[in-house]
């Protein structure tokens, strides 16, 4: 009996940790090995079912396998024991065949009980932690969608208007930028993350109160054998309770399989996004990327934008060249001339880009003769210094008599300068969605973060939501697994120890009336 408990024991501990092993090493879904390259015409059903991507991962249905044959067994095997037991098949192999082994047998009945109870205390524990982790973090994916990544589309279009917004006028103008492409992506996140709350949420949240409840019955029956074990129930009482257990063995080998293919989705997805960060081949780069290409396109934004940039950097020198020229005489041609052009311009296509109208603004100045009339508040100076557009804009007074607003030119120079800033940043925000992998990162994030060496970056709202569904299913497909074994094992226990138990009633009833068992099985009767 040790060495088939000692036996038994390793064969589940080797079971268990093959089965780990497997799952742990998934990658992916390996549908590179299917698909000939990126496309946005790839099928997904097509990579799922090839037979030469199953055959190359036998490996890891290794865990889901080992569930079913439980659940085969369950089904098919524990019928067989109670037909068995009925019919008094079996009898020889479980019954005593002497005084000496009903001792030896009842100590190895307490020491199954014994360890039914803490396995089912053990089940308990990874069914409720299990249940909630993953309940609590499918909540959470729907969130970090809604606030982080629906978030950062709708910020962004919002930047992209107030950048693009002259608020130089009165009202505030809009420039004609087409941002239907932020309208596009906000819809579907938003359309996706509502079907899904709406109609599969509430199964995580269904799990989550069946694992839970089905744990705490576990651990209720399997304590109730320690009723049956003191109080020596025979008869018919332990083979109907042993039913309520084949019921329950019946449902966790089912929940065992569920779970233990959830785990190699679950990995497996994980596995995909961690592709995804390193740019290798797999669903994100081959399928999702190209769809993304497909299905939104900001390109033309990028183009307007640009295109808008251009426009403004033009407009800024444009309006300098109102109020500047190459002559350092003063008055010259035009008596608003105070400033000499930077980079020597002369028209406003000289000015293609931002950097162009910062080289030009930071090179024009007001002209020498005109500094200490003008550029007044330079408090602090031991010589003449050139007075910038920049510091005649806060330097600078204008003056009535005659008509010189160089102040107000400066601001209006500066206004037409930042209004071109502006267009530059607002296409910094449209240059990184231009590549579809950047997207995609974005929704990656929502799930899973990558994991950065902490020398390098400080970690700060993590998210790992992946990571946790993946200890999640681990949790409830070993506890469902491992409970689906305690069942068997309580029948086992209920079943023999309806022949120990009985044994155990006719000795006390033997010293009561004064009759012994003898080795051999014969009676003998004690002196009163």
């Amino acid at each position: 009996m040790a060495r088939h408990a000692s036996l038994t024991g390793a064969l589940l501990g080797l079971l268990m940790c093959l089965a780990a092993a497997t799952v742990s090493a998934q990658r992916s879904l390996e549908c590179q090995m299917v698909w000939t390259g990126p496309s946005s015409n790839n099928s997904l059903p097509d990579c799922l079912k090839d037979s030469d991507r199953i055959r190359s991962q036998w490996v890891f249905y290794l865990y889901p396998g080992f569930a079913a044959l439980i659940f085969i067994f369950t089904i098919i095997g524990l019928p067989i024991v109670f037909c068995c037991h009925c019919c008094s098949c079996c009898e020889a192999c479980v019954k005593p065949k002497a005084t000496a082994d009903v001792r030896a047998a009842r100590c190895y009945l307490w020491m199954w009980i014994m360890i039914a109870v803490l396995v089912a205390c053990g089940v308990c524990v990874l069914l409720v932690f299990g249940a909630v982790l993953l309940g609590q973090t499918a909540a959470k994916i729907l969130d970090d969608s809604e606030n982080r990544t629906l978030s950062y589309f709708n910020e962004t279009r919002t930047n992209i208007t107030m950048l693009l917004t002259n608020y130089n006028t009165d009202p505030p103008t809009l420039a004609p930028v087409d941002l239907s492409a932020f309208d596009t992506v906000s819809t579907e996140i938003t359309k996706n993350v509502r079907m899904i709350r709406d109609n599969y949420l509430k199964y995580f949240r269904t799990a989550e109160i069946v694992a839970c409840c089905v744990g705490g019955v576990g651990v209720f029956l399997m304590l109730c054998m320690l009723i049956f074990a003191c109080c020596r129930c025979t008869g018919c009482c332990p083979v109907a309770w042993s039913c309520i257990y084949f019921v329950f063995a019946l449902v966790y080998a089912l929940l065992a399989v569920l779970f233990t293919v959830a785990i190699y989705i679950l990995f497996a997805t994980c596995g995909e996004v961690d592709l995804q960060y390193k740019r290798e081949p797999g669903v994100f780069q081959w399928y999702l990327v190209p769809w993304c290409e497909q299905q939104f396109s900001f390109q033309s934004l990028r183009n307007e934008v640009q295109t808008r940039e251009q426009e403004l950097s033009e407009n800024a020198c444009e309006e300098l060249l109102n109020f500047c020229d190459s002559d350092p005489d003063y008055p010259g041609t035009n008596m608003q001339h105070i400033f000499i052009c930077g980079n020597g311009i002369t028209s406003k296509n000289d000015c293609k880009t931002l950097d162009e109208v910062v080289k030009v603004i930071l090179t024009t100045y007001v002209k020498p003769m005109l500094t200490n009339t003008l550029c007044v508040d330079q408090g602090g100076m031991t010589e003449l210094e050139k007075c910038t557009v920049a510091a005649c804009a806060s330097r600078c007074r204008n003056y009535e008599q005659p008509n010189l607003r160089a102040r107000d030119y400066a601001m209006e120079i500066m206004n037409a300068a930042a209004y071109a800033a502006n267009a530059s940043t607002a296409l910094s925000y449209v240059w990184p969605l231009l590549e579809c992998g950047f997207l995609i990162d974005k929704v990656a994030n929502t799930i899973e973060k990558p994991k950065y060496d902490t020398s390098f970056t400080t970690p700060s709202d993590e998210v790992h939501s992946c990571s946790a569904l993946r200890t999640a299913s681990v949790m409830l497909g070993t506890g469902f697994f491992v409970g689906s074994l305690m069942f068997i094992l309580g029948i086992y226990i209920l079943h023999r120890g309806g022949w120990v138990w009985e044994y155990r009633n006719r000795d006390l009833d033997a010293v009561q009336k004064g009759t012994v068992y003898t080795q051999g099985g014969s009676i003998a009767s004690r002196p009163v």
